[in-house]
């Protein structure tokens, strides 16, 4: 169940709220799964040119979890239904809050000054365990607070004949982590093994504009500066303990891009952009370890085509290369170093057709290739990346009939991709069909209704959308088998 509505109180405060609730035991063992989320935001026009906004999120839920199956018992469909041998009662519970206050002030008609800052505070428990043997699984526990600060100048004008629009801002970013961690059976603790404490200070600063020099030639410009800095303290049972500076990290971040309307059905785009990565975890605290951030850069080109009103079509094909990946060299010598390079290229294709009004045809088609460049272990040179399948596909319909009574149905098909890092084990992809009927009507006070049925999974395809190799096996998440789901939706 879930809602949204909004309302006004007065002429000067205004809400909108959103509220949901989800409950199912699942269709494996241990799998039982109760969340909630509620949201709400007021917003307060304090004078003419100033508005006030304050939010609130909060979330919680509380889940068993099935955790991976082994290839020998994924292969037997009724045994995949079940836990792995030696399971343990996986599973968790969260509890995610925050807080928000947003200022705006309307400058002119050209120039709004936006102040913002927030708090986040969330309890995150983890029970799991690793592999099929016997024993071990672990209880991890995450106590997080984040505090944030920020401010911006927002900008809608002409220059020079022409408009631009554009952003310049500043945010402050302070999250402080509390991270312990227990040996369980059962869920059941025994002896604490980690108790850290982790925090992370950012500076950013960043600009965009977007200009309309002319119909072929519509620039983009953006750049972002980060700085890092913080602290962990170790206080694990049985060590004399330690604290640790983070080592500094900074990294700036261009994009740059434009949009050409070369003919009128015909919209032409080109793009590049850089981003990063910094090391994972506790690596970025160790003094030992000195490195730089992971340089992520994407090239992109791409043309929107309507021919005519009835048909959309968008083309798009793109490079991702990651440069300085940290990794272990030599492999086990303890030393990090910036030696990795990987590529992913690949097309994106989108087609949306209306032949006649109540009848949508729509589809998407992607293609994806990877390459290890570089690695400290050269023998995975020229190997591709695991969990990335060489293609996806998506292709439906929908039709409406005058009288309110529509369907929609949607096949997805997802490619082969390897599960081992020395590519010798893969996943051979799935194919799976939805399919929806609805029926529309509303009443004389405008209010709208909407009865639906829908099956997803229609052929009961025995499937997984996360593999990966590991434990001498290939390890299995079991995806939803065939799922009839019928329902109510009230629009007033």
């Amino acid at each position: 169940m879930q809602g949204a509505f909004g309302t006004t109180f007065g002429s000067c405060l205004h809400n909108n709220t959103a509220v949901q609730f989800y409950s199912t035991d699942g269709y494996q063992d241990n799998q039982e799964w109760l969340k909630g989320n509620f949201s709400t935001r007021f917003t307060y026009d304090v004078m003419e040119n100033l508005d006030a906004s304050l939010s609130f999120r909060f979330h919680e839920s509380d889940w068993d979890a099935p955790g991976y199956i082994p290839k020998k018992q994924f292969d037997d469909e009724d045994e995949a239904r079940k836990q792995a041998v030696n399971a343990e009662d996986d599973g968790g519970e969260k509890e995610f809050r925050t807080q928000r206050l947003d200022l705006g002030y309307t400058l002119s008609e050209e120039l709004r000054l936006l102040f913002w800052v927030y708090s986040t505070q969330q309890d995150f428990t983890r029970f799991a365990k690793f592999g099929y043997d016997p024993g071990g699984q672990t209880e991890r526990n995450y106590d997080r607070k984040v505090y944030g600060t920020g401010t911006s100048l927002n900008f809608d004008k002409q220059l020079a004949s022409f408009p631009v629009v554009g952003v310049l801002g500043a945010e402050y970013y302070y999250e402080d982590t509390d991270w312990k961690r227990w040996e369980t059976n059962d869920r059941v603790r025994s002896d604490q093994i980690q108790d850290r404490k982790f925090n992370i200070k950012t500076v950013s600063l960043f600009g965009e504009v977007d200009m309309e020099v002319s119909k072929y030639f519509r620039p983009h410009l953006g750049l972002r500066y980060d700085d890092f800095g913080g602290d962990y303290e170790n206080y694990d049972p049985g060590t004399a303990g330690f604290d640790y500076d983070m080592q500094d990290y900074d990294h700036l971040s261009p994009k740059v891009g434009f949009r050409s309307r070369i003919l009128e059905p015909l919209d032409f785009r080109a793009s590049y952009s850089e981003g990063f990565a910094l090391p994972d975890g506790e690596a970025k605290y160790d003094p030992e370890i000195n490195v730089d951030p992971v340089e992520v850069r994407q090239y992109e080109a791409g043309l929107t085509f309507i021919p005519v009103e009835i048909l959309w079509i968008d083309l798009a094909a793109f490079i991702v290369d990651t440069n300085n990946e940290i990794q272990e060299d030599p492999p086990g010598s303890g030393e990090f170093k910036n030696s990795g390079e990987t590529r992913r290229k690949g097309m994106e294709l989108a087609v949306k057709f209306r032949p006649v009004d109540d009848l949508e045809i729509f589809g998407d088609f992607s293609l994806i290739n990877t390459e290890i460049r570089k690695n400290s272990d050269t023998s995975l040179g020229g190997k591709e990346l695991t969990g990335i399948p060489e293609r996806i596909f998506n292709l439906g319909l929908k039709y409406t009939l005058p009288v309110g009574l529509g369907t929609r149905i949607k096949w997805r098909s997802v490619g082969e991709y390897f599960v081992d890092d020395k590519n010798t084990e893969k996943y051979d992809g799935y194919d799976v069909v939805d399919v929806s009927l609805y029926y529309d009507i509303s009443d004389e006070r405008g209010t709208e209704y909407r009865l639906f049925f829908d099956v997803n999974n229609l052929f009961d395809e025995h499937y997984s959308q996360a593999v990966w190799s590991g434990y001498g096996t290939n390890n299995y998440a079991v995806s939803w088998p065939r799922t009839f789901w019928a329902g109510l939706q009230i629009d007033w």
